[in-house]
């Protein structure tokens, strides 16, 4: 059973409190409450009660045993935390262990006075970003999941938070069962209901010579989903992005270089991929035109030029070896992909031009 550490402070937002602990327990979580300040009285920002399980001890605090470290928001609930030496302690020890460690609202602050927002992708209650300098903020989405650490905005989204939680630990399938149980989304519109995937972009930067792509080598964080494999550069496009712009940010954040000239070469549709079963969309580009000297090296991975000829050669997903032939093949047509994986496994495949 996956266990979960829920800490909590005065001034703490009842509604995302509660939200947390309710949901991961419905999805056979594991839960402890644990308030700081040496009592398990916790007093909420709006004048509720909660009865925390333990009081929080640095001293007995041992990462290992938690698959996730937790915080609701509310000011007074951040503060308390993030003046607290032990909780930042305690929350760098338990991401390098392995932990998803997230907070919403306004205690995405505590994880960046903790260091672990640094380079990463995060959002908060709107204001709190101004405390987050090192990170980059994302706003207008209700949860923001890079690697291992999970931000979300506050008490209007306090399910969708918990809900990623409990998929991080639990994977899709039961996220979308308690979803279901709890009705939950049946409010909304049906437009907003409809599928979703994550719109993405996915470039291969091509040498002068044109024998040779450039490639990340992502090894560099335990947490990386793609960890020991070659990939393209890209990533998720900004809200306020179109695909063109959102692909020569991320060449430009990956790699160092500004893209001059380059051509969609197709669309590809994934479902199901990777631990969390997500459903993408990524827009692909081939980059035949760039200004600058590439980085050596990002916060994934080296960098390097490899020889077209012998990508096959390279650890990568099993699904990116049936794509990149027609990426590289010369046909002007863009190619438009659907992919469906099984764990590691791409299960479907079909295409058309």
């Amino acid at each position: 059973m996956k266990r979960a550490l829920v800490l909590l402070a005065d001034g703490c937002e009842e509604v995302e409190a509660l939200s947390i602990v309710d949901v991961l327990r419905r999805g056979g979580v594991e839960v402890m409450t644990a308030g700081i300040g040496g009592s398990t009285n916790v007093h909420g920002a709006h004048g509720i009660d909660i009865g925390a399980d333990a009081v929080f001890r640095r001293e007995a605090f041992c990462a290992k045993d938690w698959d996730l470290v937790t915080m609701p928001g509310g000011m007074g609930c951040m503060k308390a935390l993030r003046a607290s030496e032990d909780v930042k302690a305690s929350l760098r020890e338990a991401h390098a262990s392995g932990a998803v460690v997230a907070a919403v609202c306004a205690s995405p602050a505590v994880l960046g006075a903790a260091g672990l927002l640094a380079g990463r992708r995060f959002c908060c209650y709107p204001g709190i970003e101004t405390m987050i300098p090192d990170g980059t903020y994302v706003p207008h989405v209700p949860v923001v999941r890079d690697g291992a650490i999970i931000t979300g905005t506050g008490p209007a989204t306090a399910l969708d938070f918990a809900l990623a939680l409990l998929e991080a630990l639990e994977g899709k399938p039961k996220r979308d069962e308690i979803a279901d149980a709890m009705l939950f989304g049946q409010g909304q519109k049906s437009e907003d209901r409809r599928h979703r995937p994550i719109a993405s972009t996915l470039a291969y930067i091509l040498s002068p010579d044109r024998s040779k792509v450039l490639l990340v080598h992502r090894t560099f964080r335990l947490d990386d989903e793609n960890l020991g494999k070659y990939n393209g550069i890209g990533g998720k496009l900004e809200r306020n992005e179109d695909v063109q712009t959102g692909m020569r940010r991320e060449i430009r954040e990956e790699t160092g270089l500004e893209a001059t000239s380059m051509q969609l070469r197709g669309t590809l549709a994934w479902a199901d991929f990777g631990p969390h079963k997500e459903d993408w969309l990524a827009f692909v580009f081939l980059v035949d035109g760039y200004e600058g000297t590439p980085f050596s090296e990002n916060e994934e991975g080296t960098l390097s030029w490899e020889p077209v000829d012998r990508l096959g050669e390279l650890p990568m997903w099993k699904g990116d070896r049936l794509f990149l032939p027609l990426v590289f093949d010369g046909d002007e047509r863009p190619f438009h992909g659907y992919m469906r994986y099984e764990g590691d496994e791409p299960v479907e495949w079909r295409w058309s031009r």
